[in-house]
């Protein structure tokens, strides 16, 4: 399905809760903004925890890409090993 067609009504500042199993990652949203269809250069790492999602723009085309780039702020359930 469409996973994040509303990733448009995402702002700077919004929480993103992603669970995997019983962990939690808790990121707050950094940008929302549009690129070219092509321009995969925004999944490059970005030197810190960050979760980054693409999606169609507008909603249902396949004209460009909305980028929501997020940083890890927090998780809940992980234990750390060194």
């Amino acid at each position: 399905g469409a996973w994040f067609r509303h990733a448009d009504k995402l702002e700077p500042g919004d929480v993103i809760r992603l669970t995997v199993g019983s962990d939690t990652y808790v990121y707050h949203v950094e940008q929302v903004f549009p690129v070219a269809k092509d321009d995969w250069s925004v999944v490059e790492p970005v030197g810190y925890d960050a979760l980054t999602l693409t999606t169609c723009h507008p909603p249902g085309s396949s004209r460009e890409r909305l980028v929501v780039r997020a940083c890890l702020v927090g998780t809940k359930g992980i234990i750390r090993t060194r």
